[in-house]
């Protein structure tokens, strides 16, 4: 059977009522309206603005987190914080993408040259 959940004295919900309930809602809704324009054109005739709703509010969303991040530490160790993260992402997909890239070209370059 289902069991009832009293959300307003449950501590998961609590700790969550931090990331805008309805912010969340409108990226769902906006999600949901751009697949419908994908599947369902006749419909969902204005469909694209939902990638136009999604970005300004993940554009919201994102500004809200750095400016918190922001006032907590100063202006260097933040700026240092960011680009770490960022390095830290990207760098291992950058050398993947590139080695195998390189790896590629250079292998059917001379399977090509074995041909001619």
């Amino acid at each position: 059977m289902l069991k009832h959940v009293d959300i307003a004295n449950n501590s998961f919900f609590k700790e969550k009522s931090s990331k805008f309930l309805e912010i969340q809602s409108l990226r769902a809704i906006s999600v949901i309206v751009v697949i419908g324009y994908h599947y369902f054109e006749n419909i969902f005739i204005n469909g694209y603005i939902g990638v136009d709703i999604f970005f300004v509010i993940s554009g919201f969303v994102i500004s809200k987190s750095l400016n918190e991040k922001f006032q907590k530490n100063s202006f260097r160790l933040f700026i240092l914080n960011f680009f770490y993260k960022r390095i830290k992402r990207i760098l291992p997909v950058l050398v993947t993408v590139v080695l195998t890239s390189s790896f590629l070209f250079y292998f059917l370059n001379l399977l090509h040259l074995a041909k001619l």
